[in-house]
């Protein structure tokens, strides 16, 4: 003998107010922080945080400097090698405060003047710009691409200034006077290269004491615009 069981079926006349496929987020709730609540990192020393983040590899420096604002400004202290590419940071002053101990500093895109309407762009193992009608078919930079030169030299001047520990530089379009101040201020300065230039420039680098390594590129007046470097001892 055979037993049936049959289940009622039952509906549901009421909608649903989500679809099962997407998560029901009507009893979601942000979470709230507390801000009176002490922050304990700053119990610790920069000194501890820099000895911290120096163990950590340079690739993680700049993803561990998003974490908080102390995060940022510790992380400027420990860079020691810059290539500016806007002039306005130099002169605003703001490269200084962000990043106080640099070292090793590249000034050479951010004093060439040129558009960037272009969507063609040049790039080289020096740098990358964008080509317009500044642009000559040689190669060559016109003069008029680059940034005047009593601006060039006053960068220069609080380049000196601020990192008076400096070890290299790279510059184009410098005159002797902004290179003189490098000379007085930047005692330590052991590798120079010069972009762009005349051979009067040069008379400012007998003055830098600790010169060990110099270069010149596209240089007027020396070897018919040839990379020319000579090596100190």
């Amino acid at each position: 003998m055979h037993q049936y069981f049959h289940r009622p079926l039952t509906t549901n006349t009421s909608p649903s107010t989500s679809p099962p496929s997407e998560p029901d987020l009507t009893s979601f709730h942000p979470l709230s922080f507390d801000r009176t609540a002490p922050d304990y990192t700053s119990l610790l020393s920069d000194e501890l945080l820099l000895n911290v983040f120096s163990k950590l590899p340079i690739s993680q420096h700049v993803s561990n400097s998003l974490v908080w604002k102390r995060c940022l400004y510790l992380h400027g202290r420990l860079l020691q090698s810059l290539k500016v590419t806007d002039w306005s940071f130099v002169t605003s002053g703001r490269v200084f405060i962000r990043f106080p101990n640099l070292t090793d500093l590249d000034l050479v895109r951010s004093c060439i003047g040129m558009s960037r309407c272009s969507s063609t762009i040049l790039t080289n193992t020096i740098m990358s710009v964008h080509v317009d009608t500044g642009f000559t078919l040689d190669g060559l930079l016109e003069e008029t691409a680059l940034l005047p030169l009593n601006e060039i030299d006053g960068g220069l001047a609080t380049v000196a200034e601020k990192y008076p520990n400096l070890q290299r530089l790279v510059a184009i379009g410098a005159s002797e006077q902004g290179l003189l101040r490098i000379a007085e201020e930047c005692s330590t300065l052991q590798e120079l290269e010069l972009h762009c230039g005349g051979d009067l420039a040069l008379k400012a680098l007998s003055g830098i004491k600790n010169l060990r390594v110099v270069k010149l590129i596209g240089f007027i007046d020396v070897l018919y615009n040839s990379t020319v470097k000579f090596r100190l001892l």
